[in-house]
């Protein structure tokens, strides 16, 4: 699939050509950046995999950098030109990259509320479970499949790094909210190999469900 953008503008000997399209290009990704934060998510929706609308734009994203990729192996001047050609991509990545993550999170957060307000009694973390619909574990997917998009491209590294840390920080706050509580106060100095039957029964349970939360949305073709 071809990106609605083409790729990032390529250098031209006539300076005012080459900076007008780049500021097309800058205009329209940004543009398409604050349509993703105008979505709102489906309350309806129950499943934990990326929404259309972010598929679409990750989709852009995966065309707009093997097109990038692919024009820069093939120009002569591509060591010359490096530095500046690793500006530019980074600037289309926090453009394309930043509203998507945004997105992801704050949607998410909204349609939380949503569902909340609609379970009767004190918002507690029952009242989370009763909605059905996983808050967390959609926000990880989504930056999952954000990560899975960028991996083949080097240039990309540092949103990576980004975006990983933000993987991370979520998982670890998943384990201290579902697997911490439920191993005893304080911890045995034996390992939890030698803990009862019941207990490690209840810390592999937990685990699978840490390990599900991280788990990749198939990618879209």
């Amino acid at each position: 699939m071809r990106s609605r953008y083409a790729t990032l503008p390529r250098s031209s000997p006539d300076i005012s050509t080459t900076a007008a399209s780049y500021a097309v290009f800058f205009d329209a990704i940004a543009a398409q950046g604050r349509a993703l934060l105008r979505i709102a998510l489906d309350t309806t929706d129950k499943s934990l995999t990326p929404p259309q609308a972010f598929l679409t734009h990750a989709q852009d994203i995966r065309a707009i950098l093997a097109l990038h990729t692919a024009e820069s192996d093939d120009d002569d001047n591509h060591d010359a030109d490096q530095s500046t050609g690793g500006a530019t991509i980074e600037r289309a990545l926090d453009s394309l990259v930043d509203p998507a993550l945004q997105m992801c999170v704050h949607a998410a957060e909204e349609k939380d509320a949503a569902l909340r307000r609609n379970v009767p009694g004190p918002a507690t973390n029952a009242a989370a479970m009763a909605t059905g619909w996983d808050h967390p574990v959609f926000v990880l997917n989504c930056l999952a499949y954000l990560v899975d998009t960028l991996t083949p491209h080097p240039c990309t590294a540092p949103k990576r790094e980004v975006l990983n840390a933000q993987i991370k920080m979520r998982i670890r706050e998943l384990i201290n909210k579902h697997v911490r509580p439920s191993l005893p106060t304080p911890l045995p100095a034996d390992p939890l190999s030698h803990a009862p039957l019941s207990m490690r029964t209840s810390c592999a349970t937990q685990g699978c469900m840490m390990w599900s939360a991280h788990a990749r949305a198939p990618h879209q073709t």
